[in-house]
This record gives structure tokens, sequence and C-alpha cells, in this order.
């Protein structure tokens, strides 16, 4: 794992020594912790700082036990997996470690949630196509320096409203 690297123990057998990456390591736990900010800007910011890992290994980062001092033993002939304290030193306390397990499993971590609502298709689901008369739906394209709304079939007739058409219409029959 990042901020280990392999050693030998007194017996000879393998284990992890925590390396000069280790206070990077720490800090961006620390900072997931806190729930101040959404995850990836604090790995952004990790990264412009020195922490070399991708995305991925940013939040596989996060979810291994090992920084915490513990190891997996995985299911084995119907016995099920379990964890053990390692051989190797902790980076991290399990305080630490629970409470980033919180924020990465918690609804709320300061991302802006997606709208499904457009206030350019208020129609959308409203009308029904001409040719196959099931709902239709809507979306935006962006072109010619503006935003451009269609009102189109989900299948696969491929009927299409441009926005501006359907709503003249509809204010004339109101």
């Amino acid at each position: 794992p990042y901020g280990y690297s392999n050693s030998r123990n007194e017996v000879g057998k393998s284990t992890l020594l925590a390396n000069e990456d280790a206070p990077k390591v720490i800090r961006a736990f620390e900072e997931v912790a806190r729930n101040i900010e959404s995850i990836e800007s604090v790995r952004k910011r990790r990264v412009e700082l020195g922490l070399g890992v991708s995305k991925q290994q940013f939040y596989y980062m996060l979810r291994n036990v090992g920084y915490n001092g513990k190891v997996i033993v995985n299911e084995y002939r119907g016995n099920p997996e379990y964890q053990v304290e390692g051989l190797h030193d902790a980076i991290i306390s399990d305080e630490l470690f629970k409470q980033v397990q919180s924020v990465l499993q918690s609804k709320s971590r300061n991302q802006k949630t997606p709208s499904h609502r457009n206030d350019m298709l208020p129609l959308r689901r409203f009308f029904k196509c001409l040719k196959c008369f099931e709902n239709m739906t809507g979306s935006v394209s962006k072109g010619n320096g503006g935003q451009y709304g269609y009102y189109h079939c989900r299948n696969k007739c491929k009927n299409r409203v441009a926005v501006s058409k359907a709503h003249n219409l509809i204010e004339q029959v109101l």
C-alpha cells in the first residue's frame, strides 16, 4: 500500500514499514474524516501536494484496513471472511479509519445532487409520441452559440420536436 515499504522483520518474515509517504496518507485520511469538502477536492489537493495516487487508488486507499494495522483473511472452505491484527504497524488509528468509513458511506458528501428537472423542458413526460403513443422525454443540445431543447421519443421511432415549436403550439391552444 502507498505509504508503506516492503521489509523483513527480525525473524526474516516479510512485513510492511511506514515510509516517507506515510504522513501524506495520514493527512489525506484526516481531511476526508473532517467531511468539510468533497472527497474529490481533497484528493486533488493532496495529489498537487505530492500524494502519488490515481483517483481509483485514492478510494481504495481510504477503504484499505491495512492502514489501521489490520489484515483481511478471505473466505475459505465455508469459513467467512474476517479481520485480524497484522504484523505491521498502523499508520492511522481505528477511530480515524472509522470516521473515514462513515464519510464514505454517508449520503451527503458535499456533492451536487443530480437534478432530473430541467426548466427548459417543463412538458417532458406529458407529451405522447404521434407515431408510437409512448411518453416523450426531453434533452438539451448545445451548438451555434446557444442551447436548443428537444422533446423526443424514448422508443426507436426517433420522433423529435423542437421545444420552441412545441411551446408555441401549446400557447396557441391555451
